[in-house]
């Protein structure tokens, strides 16, 4: 065990920092509030049974349609956003050719201002997370075109209330602990059985 920081806690501390800053800094704006079309829509409702029988077609009509936009902007609301109190729980630094780039795996996308957090179950760059290890290379059809390159980072971490809390990498674990971080080396894996 040990308690001073090592590169690996620096660099994951150091990008958790940069993500909490910019998800402070440009937050998402909540979708449009729908009480302004329900109100309309009550008012069209309660105005049909008395109106005309040449306007009841128009009035259903423009209901209709009030109707669609209030679902597309239900629909819209639903899309998950990252949470700043745990944006991520996995990173890793892709080497293409002279390009290297760092994503995050979450529960949510998002891409702008610099961040690159991708919902792990519906983007499909997240399979190189699961399918190759630290250091291994990589050719993989993504979208519509071949990827090739090497996995040069490959970290699982616990975010807690924006705090970073532990750290799983190839070259150990590593737990936040109130006087700085901790480690335990991996013990490589060997081979057992029988009676000995």
């Amino acid at each position: 065990m040990s308690r001073q920081n090592n590169p690996i806690v620096d660099e994951e501390v150091g990008l958790l920092a940069s993500v909490a800053k910019v998800l402070a800094e440009h937050p998402v704006i909540q979708g449009a509030k729908d009480d302004e079309l329900v109100a309309e829509l009550d008012r069209i409702r309660k105005e049909i049974p008395g109106a005309k029988a040449e306007d009841k077609g128009a009035l259903l009509e423009q209901y209709d349609r009030q109707v669609g936009v209030l679902e597309q902007l239900r629909k819209g609301r639903q899309k998950a956003t990252v949470d700043p109190a745990s944006p991520y729980f996995a990173h890793m630094r892709l080497k293409e050719g002279e390009r290297t780039r760092d994503l995050f795996l979450g529960k949510a996308t998002r891409i702008d201002h610099g961040l690159r957090i991708v919902d792990w179950r519906n983007a499909p760059i997240s399979r190189l997370f699961y399918r190759y290890q630290e250091g291994e290379e990589y050719e993989e059809e993504i979208g519509d075109r071949v990827r090739e390159g090497i996995v040069d980072i490959r970290r699982t971490v616990t975010i807690h209330r924006g705090q970073l809390e532990r750290i799983d990498a190839p070259d150990g674990t590593f737990r936040r602990n109130p006087d700085g971080w901790d480690r335990t080396a991996i013990a490589p894996p060997r081979l057992a059985g029988g009676e000995g």
